[in-house]
Formats: structure tokens, sequence, C-alpha cells
């Protein structure tokens, strides 16, 4: 479904309410995400973090699938199968944009597609975006915070990373993915070029520890480990996807177990240690 944000605004929304979000089926074609600098050290731990172009500069993001349109963290269900999300995700429905004029204003945005704004008068469920008052709701106010710390903090990233880049330590990653039989190369994915970072000035490492930037270069250098998570995401989301295709092709007629609806994929099992043998 399309996205379709709009400004909050009491003309709007002053007789409606929202919904918070029961999954991350909305992120399923999402296949970066932005990371904040104050997420840093968990983001590094679970996901694997790299540099692309936005907007013509370079921005720290948290790789989640390297097919545009799929991201391998979101189960079939929505559940979300990673051991942290990324904070750009945790607002929805909502989320900021910027406005019009003069300023690095920004306003708060709703994603009305998303099934998650309804009116006041259905059910028993949902948050008032405004009080009787005309005043934002106190858990509006709330999200409202929450995404303007996180935009200070991408802020803070997206310095640090032009420090980064202006010292020349940005390489392209290069990254494969398997298409049939061949392997095609991943384009426009960067990483740190960790012989380059080590032959900085003393002057210019304190100025890039200083600015943050040091510790997003160690940071991602250490989550490109985390490569194998998405190799690991990616044979079970292959598996589910050949179950669900032998159960379409079964002959009419055929005798099936009744509980064959299900996949047989544990998904919960994915990211936990292996049980130690006895």
């Amino acid at each position: 479904m399309t996205p379709q944000p709009h400004l909050v605004t009491r003309d709007r929304h002053g007789a409606k309410k929202w919904l918070r979000h029961s999954g991350y089926a909305f992120a399923g074609p999402i296949n970066v995400a932005p990371i904040a600098a104050a997420e840093l050290s968990h983001a590094a731990r679970a996901l694997p973090l790299a540099f692309v172009q936005q907007e013509g500069k370079p921005v720290l993001v948290a790789l989640m699938g390297l097919l545009p349109g799929q991201n391998l963290f979101v189960a079939p269900d929505g559940r979300w199968l990673g051991l942290y999300v990324p904070a750009a995700l945790r607002g929805y429905p909502f989320r900021l944009g910027r406005t019009s004029g003069e300023g690095n204003n920004f306003a708060l945005l709703v994603d009305e597609a998303s099934d998650l704004v309804i009116d006041q008068a259905v059910g028993d469920q949902g948050i008032p975006f405004f009080d009787d008052a005309g005043n934002p709701h106190p858990e509006t106010q709330k999200v409202l915070e929450f995404l303007a710390k996180t935009r200070q903090s991408m802020e803070m990233a997206e310095r640090a990373v032009a420090a980064l880049s202006d010292k020349g330590v940005l390489e392209p990653w290069p990254l494969q993915i398997k298409d049939g039989e061949e392997e095609r190369q991943v384009a426009g994915v960067s990483r740190i070029n960790e012989a380059a970072l080590n032959a900085l000035s003393p002057d210019d490492l304190t100025l890039l520890r200083d600015s943050g930037a040091l510790a997003i270069a160690y940071a991602q250098l250490l989550s490109m480990g985390n490569l194998a998570v998405l190799s690991t995401l990616a044979q079970a989301h292959a598996k589910a996807n050949a179950q669900k295709a032998a159960r379409m092709t079964i002959p009419e007629g055929s005798f099936v177990p009744e509980d064959d609806g299900e996949l047989k994929i544990d998904w919960n099992a994915l990211f936990k240690d292996d049980e130690p043998k006895q």
C-alpha cells in the first residue's frame, strides 16, 4: 500500500484517533533505515551497518536486505526477527516532515494509508490526536518528542559521517548477491576503509573522535560481521516461500494434514544460541 503522509492538524484530525502498530509488516519493503548516533551501539550489535547516498550525501544506515523492496527482518506475519529495531521504524505511523519556508523546521505527519488512523467513534481502542482543549494528546506529544530527539540524533550522525567522508575513509563495499546461478554486485553501498582510517594523522583522529565520527567508523567495521544474519534470514525466507509454493500446488482432492496451513519455520529460534549438548 502506498503511504499517504498528511500533516497532523486539528482541522483534519480533531475527530480522529490513532492506533499503535502491532507489527512491522509496513517495513517489509524497506531495505535500509537511517541510524541515529544515540542508537549506534545497539544497532551495531544486531544489524550490518553501511553508508549510502541520500540527498547527495553519505548517511549511516542499517542494511535490512540487499535487494530493493526486501526487508529480511520482517517475518511473513509481520513480526520483527532481529534483536534491535531501528528508531526510524518505531514511530510508525508517524514521522517528521520538513515544512516549507526558511530554516530546518519539521512538522508531524501521519500515514493515513496505514489503517491506524480511525474516527473517534469507531471502537474502544485508540488514542485521540488532540485533547478536549485542542492541544496534542499527551501520547501524541510523546511520539512527537521521540521523533524530534531521533531527528536531532540523526543529524549528529550525519555530521559525523560527513567528517569521515571529508577524510577520505569511505570506500565502495563489494557486496554480492545470488541472482539465480549468478552473482551480481550490490551498487551504492560503502564501508570504512580500515587501512585509510589507520593512516590518518593523530590530529585527524582527534577531530574524528571529538565529532563522534570515530565511534561510527569502528561500529561500522564491527557490524560487518552481522552480514551472516542476513544470510540466515534469507535462507529462512526461501524455505518459507518454498513451503508456501508447495502448498499451492497440492492437487485437488489430495489429503492435506490438518496443520499444514502453517509454515514450518521456527522464526523465534533464528537468533537463539544453540542449546548445550548433554
